[in-house]
């Protein structure tokens, strides 16, 4: 699990950086990559994580949260209440806003943390509807 974990937080960091990069002369990237290893990589990109209000994974929502923060992402968290929502493994955090409000072009990323309670959103039309159109805009889901 926590290898799939860490590659999952690659592969989202890895989207995060090249979003949006349409520069193209190696001496420019070189340079940008050596100075994002020492610098908040992430600074300005905005990531919203979808959790269910109870029994979502504990450690799909606080490992890549803590990581995308540290690299200076802006990371909130939306669910369908904004009541006290409980993870599978018993971590306990309050939303910061609700599914409903979200809008796929404010946001470089939208991530949907699984766990039982993510059944929820499977049929969910509202959800599907905000992930499409994310997804038109090349947004990473």
């Amino acid at each position: 699990m926590k290898q799939v974990l860490s590659i999952m937080v690659a592969a989202i960091l890895l989207g995060l950086l090249f979003t949006g990069c349409k520069e193209k002369q190696e001496g420019v990237e070189v340079a940008r990559e050596e100075a994002a290893a020492e610098e908040k990589t992430l600074a300005g990109k905005r990531v919203v994580m979808i959790i269910a209000p109870q029994n979502f994974r504990d450690e799909e929502l606080f490992e890549p949260k803590q990581i995308l923060t540290e690299k200076g992402a802006e990371v909130k968290v939306a669910s369908a209440s904004l009541e006290m929502a409980g993870g599978m493994l018993g971590a306990e955090i309050q939303p910061d806003m609700l599914i409903s409000n979200i809008e796929p072009d404010k946001w470089d990323a939208i991530i949907l943390i699984g766990g039982t309670g993510a059944s929820r959103y499977w049929e969910d039309l509202s959800v599907h509807s905000m992930l499409n159109e994310a997804v038109e805009q090349n947004k990473i889901v």
